[in-house]
């Protein structure tokens, strides 16, 4: 499913999302309580479809679980059973805490539009809309070319003489051909599909609060520079003391503005910290048991190996998205004191008391401006450009080692 998303203002953009992840179950995200602008989650049809689709994520990844534990399976499905059933569970946490978290996820989109909304022109809101298209759009189709790749090699089992089968689970059992188990693995091949929709839609709602609030910084350096440009032009047509009241009151709006953002990257971690630290672990995880598949196994179709290389990119980019979009935020955040600095202070010259100094407020502002904006999960793990690297050399070492290891006891 693609977000179609048409208008920049940061609300239409996070409304169209929180539209797609109304339409997926996961109820009402939209802090305004109109429902007919979204829809009421606390109708009782909408909730039984919810709750229906949810449990039923569930009993099939229960099922994954006991297939890769006692199930008894050819090489192939047992190694596949094993990558699904971890990599599923973290994704059905992920969904379960997203739906337990409603209320917050509503307080952050309220903050997340109304911060320096003022002040966010049309050629940012042009530039942000771009960029979350082409992240979101970007890895739906990965993740949708993968899952493709899946539906194939099940038809291709099917034409090699066996059953078609995408998710592996504990019943129906490798043997078992009768129709009503080839019935049951469509149904759970079309309930991969869902499943699969329902995560483009959490990693797009993360992606897009995070590109949003990357662009904050944006804004709020533009808003320094246009600050600036406002106070010499009025110094310049021969009145000093309006420019001097003018910047002291600009420099006490950005200083708040900023405050608010900074409260604000907490609250990104409370909603997405966790499931930030959790896609980290079913990446990386899940690239290292794929590439160990690739390495150790005698004979893959070509089918299956398109598969496994599309999957490891796609798991890739995932995180990659993720990672480094929070990773951004630590960048763009410290540029904003070279703003504040040349915000034209040192031309205007300082009025007397009870006004306002504006050089303690540039100070007070570049003090301010200097604490590093991390996003972090569990209060611990630093999410940047640095974490992502790290978690690339550490996945081909884990990767390199049980690969060493298994070609030594053989």
């Amino acid at each position: 499913m693609f977000f179609k998303i048409s208008h920049s203002k940061g609300y239409d953009i996070l409304k169209s999302v929180c539209k797609k992840m109304f339409l997926m179950g996961y109820g009402n995200f939209w802090y305004e309580n109109d429902n007919n602008s979204i829809g009421n989650d606390k109708n009782i049809l909408y909730r039984i479809v919810s709750f229906l689709t949810f449990t039923t994520f569930g009993v099939m990844v229960s099922l994954e679980m006991m297939a890769a534990l006692c199930g008894d399976f050819s090489g192939g499905e047992k190694a596949d059973s094993v990558i699904l059933s971890v990599s599923h569970t973290i994704i059905v946490i992920k969904f379960y805490l997203m739906i337990l978290h409603k209320e917050k996820f509503k307080l952050l989109n309220e903050k997340m539009v109304k911060i320096c909304e003022p002040y966010e022109d049309n050629e940012i809101q042009q530039k942000r809309l771009k960029v979350i298209k082409i992240n979101v759009y970007g890895s739906a189709v990965a993740v949708y070319s993968a899952v493709f790749l899946f539906l194939m090699e099940g038809v291709q089992r099917v034409f090699r003489g066996s059953h078609y089968s995408t998710v592996i689970t504990y019943y129906p059992s490798f043997d078992d051909n009768s129709l009503f188990a080839n019935i049951i693995r469509i149904f759970f091949t079309l309930v991969l599909i869902h499943f699969v929709i329902c995560m483009s839609g959490l990693d797009a709602l993360t992606v897009t609060h995070l590109i949003m609030y990357k662009y904050k910084f944006i804004t709020l350096r533009k808003y320094f520079n246009s600050l600036k440009n406002e106070v010499i032009e009025i110094k310049e047509s021969g009145n000093p003391k309006l420019a001097a009241i003018k910047l002291s009151k600009g420099l006490v709006e950005g200083i708040v503005m900023h405050k608010e953002m900074l409260r604000l990257i907490r609250d990104l971690e409370d909603a997405f910290g966790v499931m930030i630290a959790l896609q980290l672990f079913l990446c990386s995880g899940t690239i290292v048991a794929i590439m160990l598949q690739i390495a150790l196994s005698d004979s893959i179709s070509l089918v299956g190996v398109a598969k496994m290389i599309l999957s490891i990119s796609t798991l890739a980019m995932l995180l990659a998205l993720n990672i480094c979009n929070a990773g951004d935020l630590l960048y763009e955040a410290s540029l904003l004191s070279d703003a504040i600095f040349y915000c034209g202070w040192y031309e205007i010259p300082t009025l007397p008391p009870p006004h306002i100094n504006h050089s303690k407020l540039v100070l007070v502002a570049l003090i301010q401006a200097q604490q590093p904006v991390i996003m972090k999960s569990f209060k611990m793990i630093e999410i940047t450009y640095a974490t992502y690297l790290k978690v690339g050399r550490i996945t081909y070492s884990i990767f390199a080692v049980f690969y060493a290891q298994n070609k030594k006891s053989k």
